[in-house]
């Protein structure tokens, strides 16, 4: 109850961005050079997400920089839940700074991706749209994982500057699964990896946030 009630009190009191989106996180709140505050990995993966991801701050602004150096695969979580009914548009900065060679995420031995983030419908034993910049695949492919994870590629080949991203969960849970899991997401992740190809993989995640249909 205490973590429900903590949930409310977050969502409540968020900021708005500047064209009326609200924000899931901007890591404000966490320390430069820290693990980012409210997010976890599973138990026996914490050190190695501490390890791989930090708070940094670049011109006044904090964000989160992700550096799997050695190639490692450790996803970590917020707890976070919007009626996406109301507010179906999801958003978030990012920047690509370092793309695993070779990988493909529609090859399982190949599923690195330089940046990816989740959307859960239903905790962590519900539905998944994950959001990726590719090394290799076009953007807007789809590709079904398995029958819980769809992947969808936003951003394909080199990086450079930040990037602001939108896209409609309502639309993108219905062509994905057929339906929309659930009107409420029950949480957000993140994952840059680089295991499956064994090479680097970096990548910053910033202003993570949702708003309704303009």
């Amino acid at each position: 109850m205490k973590q429900i009630s903590l949930v409310i009190a977050l969502l409540v009191s968020l900021p708005l961005f500047a064209d009326g989106a609200k924000f899931i996180e901007t890591f404000s709140s966490s320390q430069v050079g820290g693990f980012p505050k409210w997010w976890r990995a599973k138990p026996s993966e914490q050190s190695q997400a501490e390890a791989v991801y930090r708070v940094l701050e670049e011109g006044g602004t904090k964000y989160l920089a992700a550096d799997a150096e050695k190639g490692e695969s450790t996803p970590i979580f917020k707890m976070a839940s919007w009626d996406i009914e109301k507010w179906p548009i999801f958003t978030w900065r990012w920047r690509a700074r370092r793309l695993p060679q070779g990988a493909n995420e529609s090859v399982p031995s190949r599923n690195d991706s330089a940046c990816g983030i989740y959307v859960s419908f239903g905790m962590f034993k519900g539905k998944m749209l994950k959001y990726v910049w590719s090394s290799s695949l076009p953007a807007g492919t789809r590709y079904r994982k398995n029958d819980k994870v769809v992947f969808i590629v936003k951003r394909s080949g080199g990086g450079g500057g930040w990037v602001r991203e939108e896209t409609n969960l309502l639309e993108d849970a219905k062509e994905a699964f057929g339906e929309v899991p659930s009107r409420e997401i029950s949480g957000i992740g993140i994952l840059t990896d680089g295991n499956a190809t064994n090479s680097p993989s970096a990548c910053d995640y910033d202003d993570i946030g949702y708003k309704g249909v303009e």
